[in-house]
């Protein structure tokens, strides 16, 4: 039973329900696997089921088995024959109904608002919805031919609400990696160019392989978290420390230390319930972020090596804690952030004028404090004396910045001029609290993220962050850095007059950093 506990059929006083909702249930789940008749049949057996608010233990004393029926949710949700939806909304419509009315009240119902209900999407083998007046399945609503929706319409219905409930979540194609392509180009290929391209490579040594099979688990731990992240991103949830546990239920990773961080939450909540005159001081105060902010901070060290690089650009409000200064506080952040989130390839191209592939590291903690992610990027000269750069500022990689030098256009070769716009997002602090001036710009950097070598007129989301040194872990060099704001940036056009960069607020120094700079974000 999947259902939205607002919707009246939640307890959180106890494992106990009205007799009157709890046959209206019975029934509707019989339904499913009698027919009509057989329902008024006394002899026939009742079907069971299993529902969270029956289930799940609410008392203090049956913690260990709620916490080991939380472990489990996920495997109750593959192992149940069908899932059936009870909601207000969707409730309102009868089987007569049009099933594009029934699709538009689920798409507008709390059920598929909620955080927790998104699980029964991903896993659920089949999806049943609960009408006025008896049951109807996801797939008969989508794939009905009395429906009025027009072909085009039912195609884009159905793609849309296979990823609105996720679907195929776990279900990322295999591939191969070879020399001359990245894995996100040959996952583009159809399955019979993929097949095709499989039969004409030749016979590889154990070692090609095995470096073949580890980038191919890369791929497939990242892309699965992006799709994790963007599955999520328009869902709400009433607790907070929830939204750690359900994710972590979704990739499949352990919980008992995400469970272990919400039972000292709760408890903390309770003894300030109890006493609040104690919890009044700032350090109290400190004291309760930290424990809120602790089930994502576990579940971000969960997924340490598979973490997308591209998660330093999703936004705010960001953690506080040091080190995961990086990531924000939650992912949920709305539906028009919902795919903010990118693929980056694992192969990347080396620096201009290379065509060697180079294998991109992969996204992991670093010791001193951040993510270590591989980006090109762009570091900031010396602004001119009592000047600040405005919200639009232009960066000239050429030694003399002289304007009149010509700059020679290759494809795939970094521009000299790169032009610079500062992003009011809600979560961004004000650009004159954080712009770099004739003081503190040579300790600002840009990270740009992206590999596409199409620079020119190609808009690209960046990272302004403040330099802070340098990482050397484990052999690799990394340049520590903490986060500013978010930036758009792009190869410069150059117009003939060059008028609109001559001002010294909007023009700056720079020099490139390669297409395999190692940055520690903080």
């Amino acid at each position: 039973m999947s259902h939205v506990w607002s919707d009246g059929l939640g307890n959180f006083d106890g494992n106990s329900m009205l007799g009157c909702q709890l046959s209206r249930i019975q029934k509707a789940v019989d339904s499913l696997y009698h027919d009509e008749l057989s329902l008024y049949d006394s002899n026939t057996p009742s079907v069971p089921f299993w529902m969270d608010t029956l289930l799940i233990p609410n008392d203090p004393k049956l913690e260990k088995i709620k916490k080991d029926t939380i472990i489990n949710m996920t495997q109750i949700y593959k192992n149940a024959n069908n899932v059936l939806v009870i909601d207000s909304e969707v409730a309102t419509c009868s089987l007569t109904s049009d099933p594009l009315e029934v699709l538009h009240c689920i798409l507008l119902s709390n059920w598929l608002r909620r955080l927790w209900t998104l699980q029964e999407g991903v896993f659920a083998h089949s999806i049943h919805f609960l009408l006025s007046d008896g049951t109807t399945s996801l797939g008969a609503l989508m794939y009905s031919r009395d429906s009025n929706i027009g072909v085009g319409l039912k195609t884009w219905t159905r793609e849309y609400f296979m990823s609105r409930f996720a679907r195929g979540l776990e279900k990322i194609n295999n591939a191969d990696v070879r020399e001359e392509e990245s894995l996100v180009d040959f996952l583009a290929l159809s399955p019979e160019e993929q097949k095709q391209k499989d039969l004409d490579t030749p016979h590889e040594d154990p070692l090609v392989q095995a470096q073949r099979e580890r980038i191919r688990r890369r791929w497939n731990a990242e892309a699965t978290i992006v799709r994790a992240i963007r599955a999520i991103a328009d869902r709400v949830s009433t607790f907070q420390s929830d939204e750690a546990l359900c994710i972590a239920l979704l990739l499949g990773v352990d919980v008992s230390e995400i469970i272990s961080a919400q039972q000292e939450l709760k408890a903390w909540e309770e003894s300030e319930k109890a006493h609040p005159d104690d919890f009044k001081c700032p350090r109290a105060r400190d004291e309760r972020l930290k424990l809120e902010s602790e089930p994502m901070l576990i579940l971000l060290r969960l997924l340490d090596g598979s973490i997308p690089p591209g998660i330093i650009l999703l936004p705010g409000p960001h953690q506080n804690t040091p080190g995961f200064r990086w990531a924000p506080k939650s992912f949920l952040a709305g539906p028009e952030h919902r795919n903010i989130l990118d693929y980056y390839p694992l192969v990347i191209s080396e620096e201009f004028p290379s065509t060697n592939k180079w294998d991109r590291h992969p996204s992991s903690l670093c010791h001193e404090g951040g993510l270590r992610v591989v980006f090109p990027g762009l570091l900031l000269g010396k602004v001119k004396e009592n000047y600040c750069l405005n919200w639009t500022f232009v960066i000239d990689t050429s030694p003399s910045m002289d304007l009149n030098t010509e700059d020679e256009v290759i494809e795939g070769k970094p521009p000299r001029m790169w032009r610079c716009t500062y992003r009011n997002d809600p979560d961004s602090p004000p650009w004159t609290k954080v712009r770099p001036s004739w003081q503190n710009s040579t300790r600002v950097g840009i990270i740009i993220c992206s590999y596409t070598r199409q620079w020119r007129n190609n808009a690209i989301s960046g990272l302004m962050v403040r330099l802070k040194g340098e990482v050397i872990e484990k052999g690799k060099r990394s340049m520590h850095v903490e986060r500013i704001c978010k930036v758009t940036i792009m190869g410069a056009p150059e117009y003939d007059d060059l008028c609109w960069i001559k001002e010294p607020e909007k023009r700056v120094s720079g020099s490139w950093l390669s297409m395999t700079q190692q940055w520690c974000v903080d």
